[in-house]
C-alpha cells in the first residue's frame, strides 16, 4: 500500500560492536593523515592536496573491529515490520511491507590473524540477538549471522560458536555480521543503538 511521503517518520539505527578477543594479547589500529601543501610560486595559483593513509595492524591470535553495524534510516508511517541486513560482500537492507529504507546499510566487520589451517570459533551475543535502546520502545535485533571472507572456510557450529578454518596462507582473515531488526507499531522516531560483544577463540 502506498504511503504518503510526508507522513513517514525516520528512525535511525546503528548497533555498534565492542571488540573482544579471547586468547588475545592486544590489537591496534593506526590512522595517519598526511597533508601536503605546495610551495607558493610568484604569479601562479596555489593548490592544497590532502591525502590520507590508513592501515590496520593486527597481532597474531587477536581480533580487531574494522566497521560498525549501521542500518541507516528506516522510514515508517507508524506501521511495524522488519529490516533484514545481509552480511555478504554486496550486502543490502531489505525492509518488509509498509517500511522503507534509505541511506547507509553497513554490516559489522572484524579482522583477525592466526596460523593458516587453524580453527577459529566466533561467538555472537547470547541467542544471536540484542536490544537497541532509543527514545521509544526497545527494538530487537535478532537472527545475527556471520559470513566469512574467502580467507575463511566454514566448518560447522556448536556450543554457541560458528566454526571456521583459516585458509589464507598469510593467516589474515575477516568476517562480517548482519541481522534483522524488528520495528514496533507506532515506533517513535530517533536514534536507537546498542553495544555488542564478539568473541573469537583460536584452536
Amino acid at each position: 500500500m502506498a504511503v504518503h511521503p510526508f507522513k513517514r517518520e525516520v528512525i535511525r539505527f546503528f548497533p555498534f560492536p565492542v571488540r573482544q578477543a579471547l586468547s588475545a594479547v592486544g590489537s591496534g589500529v593506526v590512522c595517519i593523515a598526511i597533508a601536503a601543501i605546495m610551495a607558493a610560486a610568484p604569479a601562479k595559483a596555489q593548490t592544497v592536496t590532502l591525502s590520507q593513509a590508513r592501515t590496520v595492524v593486527i597481532e597474531e591470535l587477536t581480533m580487531t573491529k574494522l566497521k560498525d553495524m549501521d542500518f541507516g534510516y528506516v522510514l515508517t508511517n507508524g506501521a511495524g515490520g522488519t529490516v533484514r541486513m545481509t552480511a555478504t560482500r554486496n550486502n543490502s537492507c531489505i525492509p518488509s511491507a509498509r517500511l522503507g529504507h534509505s541511506g547507509i546499510c553497513q554490516y559489522a566487520e572484524f579482522a583477525g590473524y592466526g596460523e593458516s589451517g587453524r580453527q577459529v570459533r566466533i561467538k555472537l551475543p547470547g541467542g544471536n540477538k540484542l536490544t537497541l535502546n532509543g527514545p521509544g520502545a526497545d527494538i530487537q535485533l535478532t537472527n545475527m549471522v556471520v559470513d566469512g571472507t574467502p580467507e575463511m572456510r566454514r566448518t560447522g557450529q556448536g556450543k554457541g560458536f560458528v566454526k571456521y578454518r583459516i585458509d589464507a596462507a598469510s593467516g589474515a582473515f575477516a568476517f562480517r555480521i548482519g541481522g534483522t531488526i524488528t520495528i514496533n507499531p507506532g515506533q517513535l522516531p530517533g536514534v536507537y543503538a546498542a553495544p555488542f560483544e564478539v568473541r573469537i577463540e583460536y584452536d
